[in-house]
């Protein structure tokens, strides 16, 4: 009896549990609430060859834009055709988008991103503390696929004792279904589940070359989604059409004579050869012709 135990034990760890292929590479963030890891799968005590586009440049201001335009539909919410709630709050953003971030630009091709976010939210009465856990790599290029296992997930008593949760988490990228899954934007597409047209419910791919996102700083008021939009060309100022200004009609006064003035420039370009004898008699006699008519 107790081998075939020990045999249905086994058989569930290595069907069940698809974390137990992938293992532990390195610790890179583990600090209030957020921890973020690299980790490598293995079959047959070999590392499986992954061909991911690592490391990758990628930003913490885009990084933390992509985060906080997250949305997904809460299994608890009563308006659940209607409201879409982000998967991460302000506080988990701030450390979790560097960490991230960080991450992708040292895994190697075989090492994808695993993430543990941990906040306080939700509950009928009292917030409860909660954890949004998932994968992030980058295939192919610039392609940053994110994938969960958990949003926003209610911990149970026993798991609040310990700093992490003591359950292994499944494989998000074998999911079928969940309970909070991600809403559809206009900025990334679901994945479709494997050998089926049904999107993924909770993977996402987003293309890094066709979206381009404001800067986290900037001090324009974001959306009330948080989706990262297209960042807008400076448009240049418009520049006034420049008119030419009316010409004034001679004056005439005791203070002003525009005969004498004309008659003063001949005199100077002649003088200083800009004209030559003949053009400066002609234009004299234009100017006492005119004269003549006024």
């Amino acid at each position: 009896m107790k081998h075939w135990t020990a045999a249905l034990i086994t058989a569930v760890i290595f069907t069940g549990c698809h974390i137990d292929h992938w293992a532990l590479s390195r610790e890179v963030f583990d600090e209030s609430d957020t921890t973020v890891f690299l980790e490598h799968r293995i079959e047959d005590d070999k590392v499986v060859e992954q061909a991911y586009d690592h490391p990758a440049n990628l930003d913490t201001g885009k990084t933390e834009a992509i985060l906080k335009g997250l949305v997904y539909q809460g299994c608890d919410n009563v308006f659940a055709d209607t409201e879409a709630l982000p998967v991460f709050d302000p506080k988990s953003l701030v450390r979790l988008a560097p960490a991230l971030a960080g991450a992708l630009r040292t895994a190697g091709p075989e090492e994808r991103v695993r993430f543990i976010s941990s906040n306080m939210g939700g509950g009928w009465i009292f917030p409860a503390k909660r954890k949004t856990e998932g994968v992030a790599f980058v295939k192919p290029r610039n392609r940053l696929n994110i994938a969960f296992c958990h949003i926003n997930r209610e911990l149970e008593m026993d798991e609040l004792t310990f700093k992490r949760a003591p359950r292994r988490s499944s494989d998000p990228l074998k999911a079928v279904s969940s309970e909070t899954p991600l809403k559809p934007t206009t900025w990334y597409t679901h994945r479709s589940i494997e050998n089926s047209d049904r999107p993924h419910p909770t993977w996402i791919v987003v293309n890094l070359d066709e979206v381009r996102f404001k800067a986290v700083e900037t001090e324009q008021e974001e959306p009330a989604t948080g989706q990262p939009e297209p960042v807008p060309e400076k448009k240049k100022a418009a520049v006034p059409d420049e008119k030419p200004e009316p010409q004034k009609k001679p004056q005439h006064g005791m203070d002003h004579d525009p005969i004498k003035d004309k008659l003063r420039r001949l005199k100077s370009y002649f003088d200083e050869g800009l004209i030559d004898e003949e053009e400066y008699r002609a234009r004299i006699k234009e100017v006492l012709d005119e004269m003549g008519t006024i």
